[in-house]
């Protein structure tokens, strides 16, 4: 009978950092959100009513661009991780599958407009 300990040791250390790397790039997508649906709350209210921004104000906007350059950084290392730059040799076959075509080029292009955006809206 196999030791039941030897199956525990599937869950090799590259893997275990690339699950870790997934759940923190998951979690930190509700922080930006958070975030950013309160900065253009705080965006909104000073706009209407005339108000100057304060010190606290630029911190939740600061906080929000913090968050974007994380959520882009985890990303970035997902995306060398899991290989899929290497696919690029093969754009025929990544165009026909769906969730390569996914992950490798529309999630990727769409999240760095999305920095861009913010980056570009917060710098005005």
């Amino acid at each position: 009978m196999a030791d039941p300990c030897e199956y525990l040791n599937l869950l090799s250390l590259p893997y275990q950092i690339i699950l870790y790397m997934e759940y923190l790039h998951s979690s930190l997508r509700y922080l930006i959100l958070v975030f950013l649906v309160g900065s253009i709350f705080i965006s909104f209210t000073k706009w209407r009513g005339n108000k100057p921004f304060t010190k606290g104000d630029k911190m939740t906007y600061l906080m929000t661009l913090i968050f974007c350059h994380v959520q882009l950084i985890v990303g970035l290392i997902l995306f060398i991780m899991k290989d899929y730059q290497k696919n690029f040799s093969q754009m025929g076959t990544i165009m026909k599958v769906p969730v390569l075509r996914f992950f490798t080029i529309e999630h990727t292009l769409m999240m760095l407009l999305a920095i861009i955006f913010i980056y570009w809206l917060f710098n005005c």
